[in-house]
């Protein structure tokens, strides 16, 4: 049964590789993308378990990210079941090496939104807001790094 389910797999992995204009006819190269491609996406989707009945969402787009890195051979793609980062994102004064450190991961932007005009006021008051908010989070969580998803204003 498994295998059959394999067989179907790969079939549907081969239609897509097609699909983006990868052609599996010429040479052995392409083959290894068919078994590399299929084996990260069915450890992945081994890794991703969405739970709609929590209300999160079902689009896994919203807990995978590819990201190529410009050296290195097929062979070497991986599934990470964590966070990667492509630069160092440190600070210059912040310490480099860490054991065991508490992280604070922020989802959004942290600043003012630049969805319509807001008066001076207004600003003020979503400013000292937020401050108050991260603050709050802040002592309580007593985090070694904070990491924010897109921008920090």
């Amino acid at each position: 049964m498994s295998e059959v389910m394999n067989g179907q797999f790969k079939i549907l992995v081969t239609r897509f590789l097609a699909a983006e204009g990868l052609s599996l006819s010429d040479g052995e190269a392409d083959k290894n993308w068919l078994d590399i491609v299929a084996s990260l996406s069915w450890r992945t989707a081994l890794l991703v378990k969405p739970d709609a009945n929590v209300g999160n969402a079902m689009d896994p787009c919203m807990y995978v990210k590819v990201k190529c890195i410009a050296s290195g051979s097929i062979e070497q793609s991986e599934v990470i079941n964590g966070l990667v980062f492509k630069k160092s994102a440190a600070h210059k004064q912040m310490r480099a090496n860490m054991k065991n450190p508490r992280l604070l991961l922020l989802q959004g932007v942290v600043g003012h939104s630049s969805a319509g005009l807001l008066s001076m006021d207004s600003m003020k008051q979503e400013n000292d807001h937020l401050e108050k908010i991260l603050s709050d989070v802040i002592i309580k969580c007593k985090p070694d790094a904070i990491l924010v998803e897109k921008a920090v204003s």
